[in-house]
């Protein structure tokens, strides 16, 4: 009985943290390279790809928030963000399939503006939250390099959007950043899962042996 509960422990312990946060993480970090296959072998539209590849990162995501100890509100908000991001990413590649003005409009302009500013911001919100609350070690020092910069560019975004303008147009290089904090995730997912307590009564010697 106690080698079988020690099989199971380790068992648990040898479990990745969250498998579904490790394919979200995979998913948006071979965004780039599926769009550019795509392109070359069946002369896919490189947004096309990308906007459903991302899609379904986005889903996974918005499942694999639960697997991680943050509070209830943080994993809720970053739940109903990521699923926002899905639905607005999905739109967005049917209607760079499908010629209808009325779908590119809502696509972009009604759900690709405003809307698609405020989810990813709630996004970032739980990338932090997670950060504060569920990260230790080498991978928390690793989620600080990560979010700083990725923090620092979105608010200096909301700045130059004051005057009119957009930081990614006068320095387009800094999209790339928008992928870093899935490469932490993918540090975080693979992580062990810490072992679960069992639920089940555990007998005092002196009780046993009666």
């Amino acid at each position: 009985m106690r080698r079988t509960r020690q099989v199971d422990e380790a068992s648990e312990k040898s479990t990745v943290r969250s498998r579904r946060g490790l394919l979200a993480a995979i998913a948006f970090l071979l965004v780039l390279p599926l769009a550019v296959l795509m392109q070359l072998v069946v002369g896919l539209e490189l947004e096309v790809t990308i906007h459903f590849v991302a899609s379904a990162g986005f889903v996974l995501l918005a499942f694999a928030v639960f697997d991680f100890a943050t509070p209830r509100w943080i994993t809720w908000l970053g739940c109903a963000a990521a699923s926002l991001q899905a639905v607005i990413y999905l739109v967005q590649g049917v209607s760079n399939l499908i010629s209808d003005a009325t779908l590119h409009y809502v696509a972009f302009q009604l759900l690709g503006q405003q809307v698609e500013r405020v989810s990813t911001d709630l996004l970032l919100a739980w990338f932090v939250g997670l950060l504060l609350t569920d990260s230790h070690g080498k991978s928390r020092r690793l989620g600080l390099c990560v979010m700083l910069p990725v923090v620092t560019v979105e608010v200096l975004g909301y700045g130059f959007s004051l005057v009119g303008n957009s930081i990614y147009e006068v320095a387009p290089l800094l999209k790339i950043l928008v992928l870093l904090p899935f490469v932490w995730l993918l540090f975080e997912s693979v992580k062990p899962a810490a072992p679960r307590a069992s639920g089940r009564p555990t007998l005092k010697p002196s009780a046993a042996a009666t």
